[in-house]
């Protein structure tokens, strides 16, 4: 959030411990070890301005580093950091505290590996005895707010609050002075409790460290079809410039025959080799088989030959690319429409991140808060990151810069120029939403002006590259005399086929391969010509512009939770005199497809619901499936939408969709489907089989079955309506 201002509450402090006390646990000789690291993917950022400390690598943890908690609890699983291994007692309260082992102690990369900044410590001696471990990062920005007040909560925490927060002054420094925020887990996505050097996974005394995202994400795009401006262009001139130039073969990638490069020209694997072409057997010459200047008394060697040809091709494509570029007039008139102001509500003013997690993957905030009150939490204006181009301007500036301050179009613009927020998780009902208000004018603009308009186009060319080999091929053949007088062999070159009494294998000399010969140029041909772009250079303007509607405002609002790790895009929609909210979730350290939400246009003949054989129980929203093959049944009508998809959201990898069997269905790389299509039929009911991917599970684990329609471009909007007293369904699997 913008910017986080930190509430130190007053920490109780754990009593200092009589240096006389036998200490708690017999030390071994491997020493704790932290090792941090992101998920695989974390490296995808689709909103972020370049100086927003946006963790997205483990190299931007390295010289701020993390900072982790240790417990010892003996042969006991951790259940409090005040309860562990011997105690004091002080202030009626007793306390353990020996049982700290590592208290808010940084570790960060030296450059070669992951260490320590103090003395070390070591794992217990003893066989079985537990480690409960707590991380956090970057340590520089959170060391003094992590907090350890046992009155409060059982594991170390921090407090987050924007009380300070001032919602008209979204400015860039505030933006840029946000604080990511993340916390460690094991790679089951939960923090590593009860563990011991014993355990295979830290024998070697190192405790992987995953950190995970805690807050959410969230950016801000508008787009509208109603903007209703004619724009026409005259050309007056043009003109045409190389811009690129690319050499390609069309060659059999198995065929390792290469062409040397010579005179600039790429060569490439040969396409194909023609059929090979040869002479009959001639030159049949008698040899001495021995050396020797005499004959064998029965039998004579005879060498023939014959020879053969052989073509090898392969294409040769050359490819331009051009700049085509016409000046002339651009003429403009109609209507853009230009933002005043764009207002929120309805996020969290302050929440308790814990560094213990209870549902695996997603982070644990407490004591969420609202803010309170008619004034919004955050206004984008043109007084701080408001995109340019969508800008209320004067009208006196917009008929100056007509190509600067294009207003609202049909494709979506980013409302805040490429910033994002950090938001405290919230989650959201039916009564408890995010909400919109969106102040605009209607611009009307007529006019010309001098400019340009450009488009590229590509033009094509290829040839055959034809090079031939000749090549002799030999082999000996051999006669015997009918008796042991020379005069019964045959003279050279008087042997037919028909005499050979046996042959040896043949022998290939001179495979060397003649000159290229490349053949005759196709014409050029345009591939491909890209639409005309107009240029905002625009000069000598003469436009009208004025403001004549005045100031109208939108209100809008939708039911969305933000939950912590996700990144969300808040997309408003101008559409007449309404203002439609969507929104597309994305988990932040994973690559996912982009979904809205929005209003429902197809009619559900028949609710979601669940078949009550195969499920567990039901409590509140959620459907316990445990070790089941849960069945969910949906019949959907006609209407905007032609297609539905269903998705899980939370807890990666614990649900799979299965066939009717139970068999888990699969993609192409024989990843488990999370995510299911189908097209929409009135006729056709819909089954969704779904099964948890871990038997048994060592944790609890909880994911939202979402429902989207799917319109014929592929954007979708959630179907709350599906699900009767409740937005949508939980999946639980108990830990078993």
């Amino acid at each position: 959030m913008l910017p986080i201002v930190l509430l130190t509450a007053c920490v109780k402090e754990l009593p200092v411990a009589p240096q006389t006390e036998t200490p708690l646990f017999e030390k071994g000789d491997v020493p704790i070890a932290v090792k941090a690291s992101l998920p695989d993917g974390w490296e995808r950022m689709t909103k972020a301005a370049s100086d927003i400390p946006n963790i997205t690598s483990a190299s931007q943890l390295y010289s701020d580093g993390v900072g982790v908690y240790a417990y010892y609890t003996a042969g006991q699983p951790f259940t409090s950091i005040k309860r562990a291994g011997y105690t004091v007692t002080s202030g009626g309260e007793t306390y353990n505290p020996f049982g700290v082992v590592l208290f808010n102690r940084k570790f960060a990369h030296n450059g070669t590996a992951w260490a320590n900044s103090g003395v070390d410590e070591f794992w217990p001696m003893t066989e079985g005895e537990n480690l409960t471990f707590f991380a956090y990062a970057p340590y520089e920005q959170w060391k003094n707010s992590v907090q350890t007040d046992t009155t409060r909560y059982d594991v170390p925490f921090v407090e987050i609050s924007t009380d300070n927060y001032i919602a008209s002054d979204m400015s860039v420094a505030e933006l840029e002075n946000q604080k990511d925020i993340l916390w460690g887990t094991n790679t089951s996505g939960l923090t590593h409790k009860n563990v011991s050097k014993s355990q295979d996974h830290y024998s070697s005394g190192q405790v992987d460290m995953h950190f995970r995202h805690a807050m959410a994400k969230v950016g801000f795009e508008i787009l509208s079809s109603l903007a209703g401006e004619t724009i026409s262009f005259t050309a007056t001139g043009s003109s045409e410039a190389k811009q690129g130039e690319t050499v390609t073969t069309d060659g059999d990638p198995a065929i390792e025959d290469k062409v040397p490069t010579t005179a600039g020209v790429t060569r490439g694997d040969y396409e194909r080799y023609t059929s090979r072409s040869g002479s009959t057997w001639s030159g049949y010459t008698y040899t001495f088989s021995d050396g020797s200047t005499s004959d064998y008394p029965y039998r004579r060697p005879y060498t023939a030959t014959r020879t053969f040809s052989q073509d090898r091709v392969y294409k040769r494509t050359e490819t331009e690319e051009y700049l085509q570029t016409e000046t002339g007039n651009i003429s403009r008139q109609g209507t853009r429409y230009m933002i005043e102001e764009v207002a929120f509500k309805g996020f969290n003013r302050k929440g308790v991140l814990l560094l213990d997690n209870a549902v695996a993957y997603e982070p644990t905030w407490l004591d969420t808060e609202r803010f309170s009150g008619s004034t919004p939490e955050y206004v984008v204006n043109s007084g701080n990151v408001l995109a340019t181009a969508l800008r209320a301007v004067q009208p006196a500036m917009m008929a100056a810069n007509p190509g600067l301050y294009t207003g609202v179009r049909s494709t979506a613009i980013d409302l805040m120029d490429g910033y994002f927020l950090y938001a405290i998780p919230r989650e959201a009902t039916a009564s408890d939403k995010i909400s919109v208000s969106l102040k605009y004018k209607i611009a009307a603009i007529e006019g010309t002006s001098r400019g340009s308009r450009t488009r590229t186009y590509t033009i094509s060319r290829s040839r055959d590259i034809t090079s031939t080999r000749s090549y002799s091929e030999t082999k000996v053949v051999y006669r015997y005399a009918n008796n042991s007088g020379a005069g019964n062999f045959p003279a050279a070159n008087t042997i037919s086929t028909d005499e050979f009494e046996f042959s040896d294998s043949h022998t290939f000399t001179n495979e060397t391969w003649g000159t290229e010969r490349p053949g005759t140029w196709t014409g050029w041909t345009t591939v491909e010509e890209s639409e005309w772009t107009l240029s905002p250079n625009e000069t000598n303007p003469s436009y009208t512009v004025s403001y004549p509607g005045g100031t109208v405002t939108l209100d809008g609002s939708i039911v969305t939770s933000l939950i912590g790790g996700y990144e969300y895009t808040i997309r408003l929609v101008m559409a007449g005199s309404t203002l439609e909210l969507l929104v597309a979730p994305n988990p932040w350290n994973l690559t996912d497809t982009d979904f809205d939400y929005s209003a429902n246009e197809n009619e559900p003949i028949q609710k979601l619901d669940y078949d009550a054989s195969t499920i567990d129980y039901v409590e509140g929203g959620e459907v316990f499936i445990n070790n089941r093959v849960a069945r969910f049944s949906f019949l959907l009508g006609a209407g905007r939408y032609n297609a539905w998809q269903a998705r899980f959201v939370g807890s990666p990898g614990a649900f799979g969709f299965t066939d009717e069997h139970g068999e888990f269905l699969r993609d192409g790389d024989n990843n488990i489907l999370t995510t299911l299509r189908g097209d929409i039929d009135p006729e056709q009911m819909n089954n969704l089989y779904i099964k948890a991917q871990h038997i048994p599970a060592s944790v609890t684990s909880r994911a939202t079955l979402r429902l989207y329609y799917l319109d014929p471009s592929g954007k979708a909007t959630v179907a709350l309506n599906l699900v009767d007293d409740y937005n949508e369904w939980t999946l639980v699997q108990n830990v078993n």
